[in-house]
């Protein structure tokens, strides 16, 4: 899915996906946010990544103080499950550096790395066993692969229902077909073409409810959807509204809702829905409501909460010659918002 490289996100909007109501902006007191909360132990450096693992612990890459590494650590939470009062440990070192980069926890509780938009990764991939503490290099070999000329950069990736990884390189060693890797057999093999294009840079993924994959493609309107049991693409019809920006081509994240249809929030300020139609035949795209004062989400992260919100960071809207905009401390307004997507 797309990252969140390079953006200044200077404020928190909590979206209500509930479908069939107007859109409405809430800008007022009583649309509040959440709290953070300060861990009683903090990590013993910076981190940038962070995966939840299947046995409940935190696994966080270490950026080394720029922001670019290969350390890894671990938040335990304590006996009473509590992570603000859990604590940390080193793990490993991974054989590369990265930063921005996909990323996957296997069935079988190990981790999936690849690649890194910075860094030593961009054509490498590797597998953390939390079990053994090891990382090991799991790079494709030719003749799917040239680790010369092809790159994973910050491309997308997402599990398959039989827990191959699926990723598409920014840079693929043929145009337009992204790459399966089979943890069990620790094989690589080529998937589907893509309907349209050569690559997925700066798109994000969305896996639905019947387990293919939705993608908006770079960098205009048209969309598309992985089909795991042909492992094939198809068109899935035309977004109403620009959601890429015209200058740094970014989009923000998209999120599964829990009605079965899915959220995206574009670096335009504009988001969209979309409805799944339940076959190989193209979704239903529909405009939902703008972001509030003037923002967007370039290349901005974004999760849904227990209650079925999503938290999102956003930035002023991108503009020419400043693709990921920086609000001054001077006239920042940071707080929450609340939409319902029509």
């Amino acid at each position: 899915m797309n990252g969140s490289h390079q953006s200044s996100p200077s404020a928190l909007l909590h979206f209500l996906p509930q479908l069939g109501l107007a859109a409405l902006l809430a800008g007022s007191a009583s649309a509040q946010g959440g709290t953070w909360t300060p861990l009683t132990n903090q990590a013993p450096g910076g981190v940038n990544l962070m995966l939840l693992l299947s046995d409940g612990t935190v696994m966080a890459s270490n950026n080394n103080g720029s922001a670019i590494g290969s350390g890894w650590y671990k938040l335990t939470p304590n006996a009473s499950g509590s992570y603000v009062a859990g604590t940390w440990s080193v793990l490993a070192t991974a054989h590369d550096t990265r930063l921005y980069y996909p990323s996957q926890v296997l069935r079988d509780g190990r981790v999936f790395v690849a690649g890194g938009e910075y860094g030593t990764g961009g054509p490498r991939a590797e597998i953390y066993n939390p079990l053994t503490n090891v990382w090991t290099v799991i790079t494709p070999g030719a003749p799917l692969w040239n680790t010369g000329s092809d790159n994973f950069y910050d491309c997308n990736s997402d599990l398959t229902p039989d827990g191959r990884v699926l990723i598409m390189p920014v840079f693929p060693h043929s145009p337009g077909i992204p790459l399966l890797y089979n943890p069990v057999t620790n094989t690589w093999s080529n998937a589907g073409q893509l309907f349209r294009g050569t690559w997925q840079d700066e798109a994000s993924w969305v896996k639905l409810a019947d387990d293919s994959i939705l993608t908006i493609d770079p960098w205009g309107q048209f969309s598309e959807r992985y089909i795991p049991s042909t492992n094939s693409w198809v068109d899935d019809g035309i977004v109403p509204v620009p959601m890429y920006d015209p200058f740094g081509f970014e989009l923000g994240a998209a999120l599964l809702l829990p009605n079965g249809h899915s959220f995206w929030l574009g670096s335009t300020g504009h988001t969209v829905l979309h409805t799944p139609s339940g076959t190989v035949a193209p979704g239903t795209w529909a405009q939902g409501p703008d972001i509030p004062g003037a923002h967007g989400t370039p290349d901005a992260p974004a999760a849904m909460m227990r209650n079925g919100r999503i938290l999102c960071a956003v930035s002023p809207i991108p503009t020419s010659g400043n693709h990921f905009p920086r609000r001054r401390p001077s006239t920042s307004t940071t707080g929450s918002r609340m939409a319902s997507p029509a």
